[in-house]
């Protein structure tokens, strides 16, 4: 039996093989006739993942992979372009605001030199500062400015209504925070006192620079002809700032190149004649300090000619103070409180002394806006 079992062994194979021939034969010629329709999948489909799964196979012929690569490359070189194209647009809104801001900011400059060429042409219309007579014609060629006094002229007549309607005791005080200064010069009172007013409304600046503003030469007073010949103290700065009135070589300057020196620095200002208590109480409550011409010694008055023929008065020993507030009802004050450029100091009159003072003056004023 055990021969028979190896006999049987041995002739299975042929058998098989045998089999396996016959059941080849018909699958070539089914696969031969099935070629024709069949794709190379359908045909190995088992040959096929073997090879694409094994990885020391030989190289498949696979019909995905390229594709796969093709299409990644695709969407790497789109991803680029689409970075290259933010890129662009970022850089270009960078650009196109740099752009905006430089317009911006030279549209404001040239605004601003316009505005200060304006501004020049109204204030140094000559050498010298303008007269009273000159200066509607000098208002005409700025509207800023005027329109700036129209408006706190318009503001005095509000207050000066409500002054009246408004109830004050003996002891109210309406003081405005002006800062002291002294007096450079010998005679650069006005200047001093403009510096001060304009200080309370935040521009600084020196007595040489509001000299040179009103209109100074430094010229003294000469004869010719037996006349007395000087510059006129209404268009600009008489004198020397360190000279003598008595000796008539350094005199001063009236209100009209003070208001202009004031103009020329930004703050409009009101030259007035033959000024009244009543006016600069009103100006002291719309928050105006005042410069008031009066006296420090009144010695005598003395007359002189300018080139042109006109006739000076002026005062001897006149002196400019800054009225910063007063005392009392304002319809009839106890006092007022002055800023005196001679001292540098902070003094108090009686109602009845200032007028005495600004009576023996030029009886001019300015008030700074």
């Amino acid at each position: 039996m055990a021969r028979s079992s190896t006999t049987h062994k041995t002739k299975a194979p042929p058998q098989v093989k045998t089999g396996s021939s016959a059941a080849t034969k018909t699958e070539t010629s089914g696969r031969t006739h099935d070629r024709r329709h069949k794709t190379p999948t359908e045909q190995h489909p088992s040959r096929h993942t073997v090879e694409r799964s094994h990885v020391t196979s030989k190289k498949p012929i696979s019909h995905h992979r390229p594709v796969a690569r093709t299409s990644a490359f695709a969407i790497n070189r789109q991803s680029k372009k689409t970075n290259r194209a933010k890129a662009w647009r970022g850089w270009l809104l960078v650009t196109l605001a740099i752009a905006a801001i430089v317009v911006i900011c030279v549209m404001t400059a040239s605004k601003l030199l316009q505005h200060t060429g304006e501004h020049t042409s109204l204030s140094q219309p000559d050498s010298t500062a303008s007269s009273s007579a000159d200066k509607p014609e000098v208002i005409e060629s700025l509207p800023r400015e005027p329109t700036d006094l129209a408006k706190a002229q318009e503001r005095l007549t509000s207050i000066s209504s409500s002054l009246e309607q408004t109830n004050f005791s003996a002891t109210t005080v309406i003081k405005l925070k002006v800062p002291l200064y002294k007096q450079t010069y010998g005679q650069s009172c006005e200047a001093s006192a403009l510096r001060m007013a304009l200080a309370y409304r935040g521009v600084t600046t020196t007595d040489i620079a509001l000299l040179n503003q009103m209109g100074y030469d430094g010229v003294v007073a000469k004869t010719v002809n037996g006349k007395l010949i000087w510059t006129d103290p209404h268009k600009q700065f008489v004198g020397d700032k360190d000279g003598d009135q008595q000796k008539l070589t350094g005199y001063g300057v009236f209100a009209e190149p003070i208001a202009a020196a004031s103009d020329k620095n930004g703050r409009p200002a009101e030259a007035k004649d033959d000024v009244q208590i009543d006016w600069i109480v009103s100006q002291l409550y719309a928050g105006n300090p005042v410069i008031v011409w009066g006296v420090s010694i009144k010695i005598s008055d003395t007359v002189w000619y300018t080139e042109d023929g006109a006739t000076v008065n002026a005062p001897l020993r006149t002196h400019t103070r800054l009225v910063t507030g007063f005392k009392g009802d304002p319809s009839d004050p106890d006092g007022f409180y002055l800023n005196d450029p001679a001292t540098g100091t902070e003094k108090y009159w009686t109602t009845v002394a200032l007028k005495t003072d600004i009576s023996k003056g030029i009886k001019q004023a300015v008030a700074v806006y």
